[in-house]
């Protein structure tokens, strides 16, 4: 509490917010051997570790070399940038310009030359207001944790901290089988305005307004509030100048319940861990092992990790095994939506 025991200081040897012993990586970046630290009786996420199984989330240590890929890899073009982990510093790749922002910068210049944040006005957790420092973002989250269904209404009411983001969260952080894992909350069509009108910043939380929060609470259109134009629903080019045809990967839009995407996994149906859905219907107040075409979506959590993964662009397989006729699902997400692309 006073940073000192038997006269000697504990921790950082700087002082830090809220009485904590340390930031964010103390508690959720050891890098050892372990995916989830106990201690006190208590369980702590590791965004960071050595660990042969990752969470849901990822790990930022193929970026650092860690912890290399399956491809044997590790770099910038693994994951995000989190300037605060020792070893990682501005992305070599996109200067931390997120990629997807509109021609004018905006909102990816945000992060030039200075690199992402756990939480705070250059992260992801938390209150995202300007100035906000990752502590102050975070504040008092942990001791309201909504474990199970996230509805958004404040930082600990969103899933996994991310501010006015809905959905359902397993207690392990794991997505492990079709009957065990996290569920998020999606749109049948996108927002047609997300990217204009300012829909993004439309959000107030105590005395801060007009932070960023997806304006319908899916984890696409949080993704989108760094990377717009991927989830743009207008067109190829940035706004306003759209074009046809539309060469975008759908985000927050139902998966087509015709042709090849009727026979998801194989025509099983069976929710796939490797290449997830996100639920259209709110709530979301249990874990389904099915999944319904024309109901259930596809998003950004869908081909990729949200912190790190162990393939380039952050997939979570690796794509230069994705071959007509010769890739199994296992090997090639793509192929358990497009079934037929893998026979």
């Amino acid at each position: 509490m006073h940073n000192s025991q038997n006269n000697v200081i504990v921790g950082k040897s700087s002082p830090q917010k809220a009485l904590l012993k340390s930031d964010c990586l103390g508690c959720h970046a050891s890098g050892g051997s372990e995916a989830i630290v106990i201690l006190g009786g208590s369980s702590f996420p590791q965004v960071y570790h050595q660990a042969v199984e990752d969470l849901a989330g990822g790990n930022f240590a193929y970026i650092t070399g860690l912890k290399t890929g399956g491809d044997g890899g590790s770099g910038d073009q693994y994951g995000h940038n989190v300037v605060t982990i020792p070893g990682i510093s501005v992305d070599s790749i996109t200067n931390s310009f997120a990629p997807g922002a509109f021609s004018n910068g905006h909102p990816g210049r945000v992060f030039e030359n200075a690199g992402i944040t756990c939480a705070g006005a250059k992260g992801c957790h938390g209150i995202r207001g300007n100035g906000l420092s990752p502590m102050d973002a975070i504040r008092g989250a942990h001791h309201a944790d909504a474990e199970g269904v996230a509805n958004g209404s404040d930082v600990a009411s969103s899933y996994r901290f991310l501010l006015g983001v809905k959905g359902y969260e397993v207690s392990d952080w794991k997505n492990s089988s079709p009957t065990h894992h996290n569920e998020y909350y999606g749109l049948k069509v996108p927002y047609d305005d997300l990217n204009m009108n300012c829909k993004c910043h439309s959000g107030s939380v105590g005395s801060y307004s007009m932070i960023p929060v997806p304006p319908d609470g899916t984890i696409g259109e949080f993704c989108a509030t760094c990377h717009p134009n991927f989830h743009n629903a207008k067109g190829t080019a940035d706004w306003p100048n759209v074009a046809s045809p539309w060469l975008r990967h759908p985000s927050d839009y139902a998966l087509p319940n015709r042709g090849e995407y009727a026979n998801y996994n194989n025509g099983t149906l069976i929710y796939s861990t490797t290449a997830p859905v996100a639920r259209t219907t709110w709530p979301i107040t249990e874990i389904s092992s099915s999944v319904t075409p024309g109901e259930d979506a596809v998003m950004c959590l869908s081909c990729h990790y949200a912190h790190a993964g162990p393939y380039p662009d952050m997939l979570k397989w690796d794509y230069s095994k994705c071959t007509s006729n010769s890739a199994s699902p296992s090997e090639c997400g793509c192929i358990i939506c497009h079934s037929a692309k893998g026979q």
